[in-house]
């Protein structure tokens, strides 16, 4: 049997205007126990609030090292058209899935999925832009003064402090590409009550296909190897009368944190860089695992006691850490803050919840 379904969405956005979007999807049942599955949709995504409106002052590093006070305002702000800032568009997405799922026996199953998403128009910070030494244009109250000057006369306070500003803008395009393959499987033991087993596998790639001006080496960097390329979770879950047991493992594939600012084979028109592991940071995956117990009583109460990376896995010391073991130059941490597990290690937990209904 075949099966179709089709969707349209229409949002009119006082800010940006209006969108239309739609989904087009089916499943082909070939047999009871197979069949195929595919979409193909449009997305959208609007700016935030806060990315088209913050203002803000921060003490930040820049590529010395060296502490300065940079502001963040509205991409609408004079300031910021003076320096190429526009108003924020929606970010745009064209999506295709196309999968299968299998049941092999009773208690087997599978499913395979493949999936591409191209995205245009996302939004980015612009990264620092050095305004201490520009005039502000004419026209916007601030005839002759400095643009920090400029900015505190136009209500961001402490201002004239500033040395760079940066603001978000719609900003590069990119088509991210995975992998999604699960198996469950279903194991009765009588009396001693059912375990369910979960195997699953995913693998995602993301290419950046346009920057703009603003997107530097070291963001291109990890917008294409920040995240793991490979994810692996098995999960079983058992449960025997008013008690559940569950055990989790979790495998992180490697990844890259960039810091390479000074990479002679950057080239902004090709998209060509280089990862260099002396310079940049280069982190080992590992595998993470978790433990739960619950008992329910009474229909309604149930107590859970469990662990979050439950042997302590640490996070990747800092590939910045030039101050000796405990701390880091540019972070002043001594794990890397790029963890996928987090920093702080082993977490354990006792919960009691109540169902009223």
């Amino acid at each position: 049997s075949l099966t179709l379904g089709f969707a349209l969405r229409y949002e009119d956005f006082q800010d940006f205007g209006d969108t239309l979007n739609g989904k087009l999807a089916g499943r082909w049942a070939i047999t009871d126990t197979f069949a195929l599955r595919g979409s193909v949709s449009t997305g959208f995504r609007a700016p935030t609030p806060g990315q088209s409106n913050v203002t803000k002052v921060s003490t930040v590093t820049d590529d010395d090292g060296e502490l300065i006070q940079s502001g963040q305002i509205p991409p609408t702000n004079p300031v910021a058209l003076l320096v190429g800032g526009a108003p924020l568009q929606e970010e745009t997405a064209l999506n295709y899935t196309l999968g299968a799922a299998w049941d092999a026996t009773d208690n087997l199953t599978f499913t395979l999925d493949f999936f591409q998403i191209e995205m245009e128009d996302r939004i980015a910070s612009s990264g620092q832009i050095d305004i201490s030494t520009e005039t502000a244009p004419d026209g916007i109250g601030c005839d002759g003064l400095f643009i920090p000057e400029c900015l505190e006369a136009l209500g961001v306070p402490g201002a004239s402090d500033l040395s760079s500003i940066r603001y978000y803008t719609n900003e590069f395009d990119t088509t991210t590409r995975g992998v999604d393959l699960v198996g469950t499987y279903v194991t009765e033991w009588g009396d001693a009550g059912i375990t369910n087993w979960s195997l699953a596998w995913n693998y995602t790639e993301t290419e950046v296909d346009r920057i703009g001006e603003f997107i530097s080496r070291n963001r291109l960097l990890e917008l294409e190897n920040y995240n793991p390329e490979n994810r692996v979770v098995f999960t079983a879950n058992h449960m025997v009368g008013n008690f559940r047991f569950l055990f989790r493992a979790n495998m992180y594939d490697d990844w890259v944190d960039g810091n390479f600012n000074s990479d002679p084979t950057f080239d902004p028109t090709t998209l060509n860089y280089t990862v260099d592991c002396d310079a940049d940071g280069c982190y080992k995956g590992k595998w993470v695992f978790d433990m739960e117990a619950a008992y329910t009583f009474n229909d309604r109460y149930t107590v859970v006691v469990g662990g979050m990376n439950i042997f302590d896995q640490d996070a990747p010391s800092d590939a910045f850490n030039d101050a000796g073991p405990n701390f880091s130059d540019n972070s002043g941490q001594q794990f890397t803050e790029s963890s996928h597990w987090g920093i702080n290690g082993g977490f354990w937990y006792l919960r009691f919840r109540a169902d009223f209904n």
